[in-house]
């Protein structure tokens, strides 16, 4: 899991109690597992969530500028994408023996 990094420039100094909301936030957050959210249109990554989001999203793709709302439990990872493509990697290798 990447670490917290807070941003470079800062107006105010952030206060202790929202301090202890983010460290707290971060060690919850320390077991579950990370996914990543792509366009369903130019399949760039948009956003990541963790295994107990829920829900819907409202994200706008910085690729294609697409702005949309994405349920969460539609667009879960892609299972079976690594059969396929060894199943492609295989026939393109075989296409190329024989050539």
């Amino acid at each position: 899991m990447k670490p917290n990094i807070p941003p470079k420039f800062t107006v105010k100094p952030l206060p202790e109690e929202k301090r202890k909301k983010l460290l707290v936030s971060f060690e919850e957050c320390a077991e579950l597992t990370e996914r990543e959210l792509n366009c369903p249109y130019c399949d760039y990554p948009i956003d990541g969530v963790f295994s107990d989001a829920t829900g819907h999203l409202r994200v706008k793709c910085q690729k294609c500028k697409a702005n949309m709302v994405v349920s969460l439990c539609l667009l879960r990872r892609k299972r079976g994408y690594a059969v396929y493509k060894r199943y492609r990697l295989a026939s393109e290798r075989q296409k190329t023996a024989t050539e």
